[in-house]
């Protein structure tokens, strides 16, 4: 197996552990916005959208793809770390509007969520050049 191979192959490995993740959200949103008495918010509802596109699908498409893909460590963890703190922070606005509630703190999730994704590519377009011009070890 080549390089490349194993690399597909981890992507699709990663694409499965976001299906449960998904499936985890929309369940806690249609499980929390049934005993709502009648309220609901988008925030909740679609909570279960960013590990379905910045997990699942994002994986996929790399797996899937005829395109060679290196990522680092960094962009690993920047990845993960951006759809994590995007999913909380929906699922916690949507808490917190169907409890009928605001926060000042709500933008923060949003906030750290952008800086984790940002984080993760510019580690890729690092990684990237740097492996592309051969000056250091692209894994």
């Amino acid at each position: 197996m080549s390089t490349s191979d194993i690399e597909k192959a981890r992507a699709l490995k990663r694409a499965k552990i976001y299906i449960p993740i998904t499936l985890f959200c929309m369940l806690f949103g249609f499980i929390y916005e049934k005993y709502s008495h009648g309220v609901y918010s988008n925030f909740m509802i679609y909570a279960f959208v960013f590990p379905l596109i910045g997990g699942m699908f994002f994986w996929l498409l790399i797996g899937t793809s005829r395109k060679s893909f290196h990522f680092n460590r960094l962009f690993l963890n920047c990845h993960a770390a951006s759809i994590a703190t995007f999913t909380v922070g929906s699922i916690f606005k949507g808490v917190l509007d169907i409890y009928g509630t605001t926060s000042k703190h709500c933008y923060v999730y949003w906030i750290a969520g952008i800086i984790f994704a940002s984080i993760a590519v510019v580690s890729y377009l690092r990684t990237r050049r740097i492996g592309r011009y051969g000056k250091k070890d692209c894994n």
